[in-house]
């Protein structure tokens, strides 16, 4: 729980690396953190909000509309977006910026290290749950 600029007081969506993404998962998560959240700080409606490499245009413009994480970012309103390498962590497992030698195990992989290797910037978006 956390103060959130856009709106009072906001629960940031963390998501962890080990987890089954489905979008199933991910509400039926969300639903429970509910009556967790209202228990333990008494917040009745909580507002929900996430910041993450897999909600910005840059992402979404890689993933079929079928992909669990474009319906992840679905479920959100984008309020703001920021140039971000998160991906070369989060995709890659790497931090390092020699792009040439970035793993291409996968399609969206194949992406971001095409869209990398031609400068084209990647983001971070915000957004708050729908």
């Amino acid at each position: 729980i956390m103060k959130f600029p856009y709106e009072g007081y906001d629960v940031k969506i963390h998501i962890p690396r080990d987890v089954k993404f489905a979008i199933n998962n991910i509400l039926d998560s969300i639903n429970k953190s509910k009556d967790y959240i209202k228990k333990y700080y008494g917040i009745e409606e909580p507002k929900y909000f996430c910041n993450s490499w897999m909600l910005s245009s840059s992402t979404k413009k890689c993933l079929s509309k079928d992909s669990n994480i474009y319906k992840f970012s679905e479920l959100f309103h984008i309020k703001e977006e920021y140039e971000s390498l998160d991906v070369l962590r989060f995709v890659f497992e790497t931090k390092d910026h020699d792009y040439a030698k970035l793993k291409e195990d996968t399609s969206l992989q194949r992406k971001f290290k095409n869209m990398l290797i031609n400068g084209e910037k990647l983001y971070n978006g915000i957004g708050i749950l729908k």
